[in-house]
């Protein structure tokens, strides 16, 4: 009788712990829907910023953005090392030891090693593109603002993105003083300084044999000698500036391809790691990482998108493609996880799917995320505080998630 008691009891158990995992596929599984709807919305709203936002707003956003792009790295870097990296060694373990328990490789760091190849792929993949795919420029960092300056003609009332640089409006009337008083103090060290080498005082003056070696100075009011103000062209640009407007604009068209390329991949693994994760805790303290730096990769990419002068049109397209990868990875993996649900060999899909996505995370954080936020001037102390206080937030979170 006792042992009839025992098998009823164990058949119980087996059976409410079978319904109880199957509640939660079910409800990771509504998650997994909404998110995939959120996730969309968040980044592509995001990109659209840079569409809304006036000169001087954007002059404050870059600052901001530096520092949460810190923050965003260090919060990556956690999720990858202390909840990513120990499921995927966990997921190949579980495999060895259902399929070949006795292997002498099974202590082998199948989730490491799998992680340092993706992020070396992604890291030559990126620099194939960079320096010798399209436009053969090298050291150009995806995530770092300062780097979509891309002068070109602008249309009246558009953005300039001399606001990246250093300098604004203000530093230009003060530097504009100095070179008064720096023109005054010429004319009494030279006397009179009625130099008669004609030297053209224009903003865009292009050579035509008058006043070589002369240094080009900013015309001002109290300027004398007989400076010939000479514009040879109806708009008041040389075609030399013409010529040169022209191939950083294509340059900058190339750079925001990359981007898109580069951008859409680590989403797709982002993606995937989420829709084939089947652990509860894993899955949000996964969330929270992704989420953590989706809203600063669509702004990020709309501004190199909006820059590159593409076509409003074109635009909106490239930016709903970009949205929509992370959600598309998430569809990919469910569909894996499904599809090896009830068989030992998820163990090992899922073990790879995670170990690529962690691998993805290491390169975002480290080679792109944190040079470029700290590549960006000013508070350098308190972007690396941040940055640590990501990390350990989701180091203090593996406790629990």
């Amino acid at each position: 009788m006792d042992i009839v008691n025992d098998l009823v009891s164990s058949i119980s158990s087996i059976s409410s712990e079978a319904a109880e995992e199957e509640a939660i596929r079910d409800e990771l599984r509504n998650d997994k829907g909404g998110l995939i709807a959120g996730i969309f919305v968040l980044t592509l709203t995001a990109s659209f910023v840079p569409w809304f936002l006036t000169k001087a707003k954007i002059t404050n956003l870059v600052s901001v953005v530096s520092i949460l792009t810190c923050l965003s790295a260090g919060v990556i870097i956690g999720a990858g090392f202390n909840h990513i990296l120990p499921d995927a060694a966990e997921e190949f373990q579980s495999y060895v030891e259902a399929v070949a328990p006795d292997n002498k490789y099974g202590d082998f760091p199948f989730a490491h090693t799998i992680t340092i190849v993706t992020m070396f792929a992604l890291i030559c993949v990126d620099k194939i593109l960079v320096s010798g795919g399209l436009d053969g420029e090298a050291d150009h960092n995806h995530m770092d603002l300062s780097q979509h300056n891309h002068p070109s003609p602008h249309a009246a009332g558009e953005i300039d993105l001399n606001i990246y640089t250093n300098g604004d409006d203000d530093d230009d009337d003060v530097n504009e003083d100095q070179e008064e008083d720096s023109t005054k103090d010429d004319e009494k060290e030279h006397g009179h300084g009625h130099g008669h080498g004609h030297g053209h005082n224009s903003s865009n003056s292009s050579s035509n044999g008058h006043g070589h070696g002369l240094k080009k100075k900013k015309k001002s009011k109290k300027e004398h000698g007989h400076g010939h103000n000479h514009d040879h062209s109806s708009n008041g640009h040389s075609h030399k500036d013409e010529k040169d407007s022209e191939k950083v604009n294509v340059s900058s068209k190339s750079k925001a391809w990359v981007f898109l390329v580069a951008l859409s991949l680590h989403s797709i693994f982002d993606g995937l790691g989420l829709g084939s994760e089947t652990q509860k805790d894993s899955f949000y303290g996964l969330l929270i990482a992704v989420l953590a730096h989706k809203f600063l990769d669509g702004l990020v990419l709309g501004i190199a998108i909006k820059y590159a002068y593409f076509s409003f049109k074109f635009s909106c397209i490239a930016l709903v493609f970009a949205a929509a990868m992370t959600p598309l990875g998430i569809g990919i993996g469910m569909a894996i996880s499904s599809a090896y649900e009830s068989s030992t060999d998820a163990y090992l899909v899922k073990g790879i799917i995670l170990s690529i996505t962690c691998g993805s995370f290491i390169y975002i954080s480290l080679i792109e995320l944190l040079p470029s936020g700290l590549c960006q001037k000013g508070w350098p102390k308190l972007k690396l505080a941040v940055a640590f206080l990501g990390y350990s937030v989701m180091a203090i979170l593996a406790l629990w998630v």
